[in-house]
């Protein structure tokens, strides 16, 4: 597996020093400004893996996580940061992999390579490569890390379709829950339906499921078709066994109780809870 910190012909120099008209570039605050860690998310082969890039004072590493938390790539390079009519440059050279194995045409160490770059609300902006003509025209945008890796792990543990089959004090049912990343990968969206055996008792749910960084808890927030809502917050107690507590709404009535989560193997886990009557729930979740 091989990334490499390159873009194509997205946005021209033009576009970039129209950004900078009246606010021309400190090299030194640049130079500073870049230093530290920036992470974004990229698809390979049909996996998502998060790329982290360490910016250090001469050296610059970047790192390729599977979100299960693996190191799976790493290489690292040398760098320099100018400004060239008002534009952030980064020129990298001694390009080396020191994790997964050196790719065929990885460049020779001697070879410097440039982008353009501009670090703006937070935000680190990559486009085109002076001197190269292939690839296709992308736009790669860094941020500082958002969440720990730790927390991403756990939420990807819950990602994908999910089949279920409930109790509900004498009450079973069967639906799915289906899960997926936002788009910039800040929590999950839940899809939830299910259907009771042998009733009319059924509905349709819409959620999210994130991380609550001042708390450290996860968070999940359920609005249903028949008018019930759910807000549960989370703590991991161990790798296979998660409890917390739901506030719920039914029947127009507020309630709490408490809720827990063992998961049995990568592909099911089960989920114990309590209606406002006080009837145990008891759901498993199986992919």
């Amino acid at each position: 597996m091989r990334f490499l910190i390159t873009a194509g012909v997205l946005l021209s120099a033009l576009a970039l020093n129209a950004q900078a008209v009246g606010d021309d570039l400190d090299v030194d605050a640049v130079r500073k400004e870049a230093l530290g860690k920036w992470e974004r998310f990229a698809d390979f082969a049909g996996e998502t893996y998060r790329l982290v890039k360490d910016v250090q004072e001469k050296e610059e590493t970047l790192t390729a996580y599977a979100l299960t938390g693996e190191a799976t790539y790493q290489h690292k390079v040398k760098y320099e940061i100018t400004v060239e009519n008002n534009l952030s440059i980064f020129t990298y050279w001694d390009f080396t992999v020191t994790i997964s194995e050196p790719a065929e045409n990885a460049p020779a160490k001697d070879a410097r390579t440039r982008y353009l770059f501009r670090i703006k609300d937070g935000k680190w902006y990559q486009t085109s490569m002076f001197g190269e003509s292939t690839g296709i025209p992308q736009l790669h945008v860094w941020q500082r890390p958002q969440m720990p890796p730790e927390v991403i792990k756990e939420l990807n543990y819950f990602v994908g379709t999910w089949k279920t089959e409930g109790t509900t004090g004498k009450i079973k049912s069967r639906g799915h829950w289906s899960t997926k990343w936002s788009p910039d990968y800040h929590c999950l969206s839940i899809d939830t339906a299910y259907r009771s055996v042998g009733a009319e008792r059924g509905g349709h749910s819409t959620g999210l499921f994130g991380w609550d960084a001042k708390k450290r808890e996860f968070v999940i927030h359920d609005f249903w078709s028949f008018n019930e809502n759910y807000t549960s917050r989370w703590r991991v107690k161990s790798d296979s066994e998660w409890e917390g507590e739901l506030v719920g709404v039914e029947d127009g009535k507020e309630f709490t109780t408490k809720v827990k989560v063992l998961k049995k193997s990568p592909a099911e886990f089960v989920y114990f809870s309590k209606n406002a009557a006080g009837e145990e729930i008891e759901v498993v979740f199986r992919k």
